[in-house]
């Protein structure tokens, strides 16, 4: 072997192999607190909508016997769904107005832009944006926002349930001391709805009926109310308050006392004490 050929491999031993950098692990997609802080951000957005244009003229269509869509339901609806399909493109979704675009993705939003509809529209501050997020067929998200009282409803599965970032428990009253909440379309099913009242006026404090199903489920959730009733849910009404109470210590399942999904047709909310009781109410009218 020549003199040149051994400087050569000589070389080649002392070169030092550079040790590559440990790379900075990326933040885990579509995390828990981005997906929380993106939903709390999008209700503001959609909340300023609702509050710009609240006591102002509106354009609006009659949708079904009892309701109208009117051009702040759009107009909330379209800036919701356009974040969603800018920020989570892949994301299936579900609105009110809008329907849904099933792509079998495994999480879905489901959105009310504008719960109590008719109060807004005719001028009684009782409305606000709902917005859930279901992964698996489970919601995990709730988000609720009523803009004209600035309270902000958030609740994360296994981490309880906050008004304004303070947390919130629903009432542990028991019966004949609570407020009672119903749902108002009275007109429509009329025997069965005045049949519920009958059965449960006796035995609560008051009757209140507020037009917004999702408001109704934030105030049991908080405990200003102890029971609360509807019939004919649809999922964009009921989806982020259920967890919302639930995770505020209540108990939500349908007449039957099957537990709570966002397609059952009717609901009872309440604490633990009282729930069996409403249930047998119900059922039996005794």
């Amino acid at each position: 072997m020549t003199g040149r050929k051994m400087k050569k491999i000589e070389k080649r031993k002392k070169v030092k192999v550079k040790r590559q950098k440990k790379m900075p692990k990326k933040a885990v997609k579509n995390s828990g607190s981005e997906l929380k802080d993106f939903t709390v951000e999008l209700a503001k957005k959609a909340g300023k909508i609702l509050m710009d244009d609240f006591g102002k003229a509106h354009k609006a269509q009659e949708k079904g016997r009892f309701g109208y869509v009117t051009d702040t339901d759009l107009k909330a609806e379209k800036l919701i769904l356009g974040e969603i399909k800018k920020k989570y493109p892949e994301h299936d979704y579900l609105s009110e107005e809008a329907g849904g675009n099933p792509r079998h993705s495994r999480l879905r939003w489901i959105i009310d832009p504008l719960d109590g509809t008719n109060n807004h529209f005719f001028g009684f501050p009782a409305f606000a944006v709902s917005i859930a997020l279901e992964k698996d067929h489970q919601i995990q998200l709730g988000v609720i926002y009523l803009p004209y009282c600035n309270w902000m409803f958030v609740a994360e599965r296994g981490k309880g349930a906050f008004l304004n970032d303070k947390p919130i428990k629903v009432s542990d009253v028991e019966m004949g001391r609570l407020p009672f909440l119903c749902d108002t379309r009275l007109k429509w099913a009329k025997k069965k709805r005045l049949g519920d009242l009958d059965r449960l006026i006796d035995h609560t404090l008051n009757v209140r009926m507020f037009g917004s199903t999702t408001q109704n489920l934030c105030f049991l959730a908080s405990g200003s109310a102890g029971v609360f009733i509807e019939r004919a849910t649809k999922p964009w009404d009921i989806a982020a308050g259920c967890l919302i109470i639930e995770e505020a210590g209540g108990l939500v399942t349908d007449f039957e006392g099957r537990p709570w999904s966002v397609y059952m047709k009717n609901l009872v909310a309440s604490n633990s004490k009282v729930h069996k009781i409403v249930l047998d109410l119900l059922r039996n009218g005794t």
